[in-house]
């Protein structure tokens, strides 16, 4: 049986994306920002870090133009080797 939207639990729901309360138990693991390296005419991102070329899934990745708001390792250790 496929869940609904308003089925899912709210703290389930926020684990799925990376907000998790200290009261579930679970350390809160803030998502990395990604450095953006293509984007195309449809507005899909690709991350400096891929080694192909892929679109990143917006709902559970973020992405900057920044340089300085990068936190992504892979993207930051591709950045040193590129300056």
């Amino acid at each position: 049986m496929p869940y609904r939207k308003s089925d899912i639990h709210p703290e389930a729901k926020s684990a799925a994306m990376g907000k998790v309360s200290e009261e579930a138990g679970l350390p809160v693991t803030p998502r990395p920002y990604h450095l953006a390296k293509m984007i195309s005419e449809a507005g899909d991102i690709s991350p400096l870090c891929a080694t192909e070329p892929r679109k990143l899934d917006l709902k559970v990745e973020l992405w900057t133009n920044r340089r300085e708001a990068v936190t992504c390792k892979r993207c930051l250790a591709k950045m040193q080797v590129i300056k």
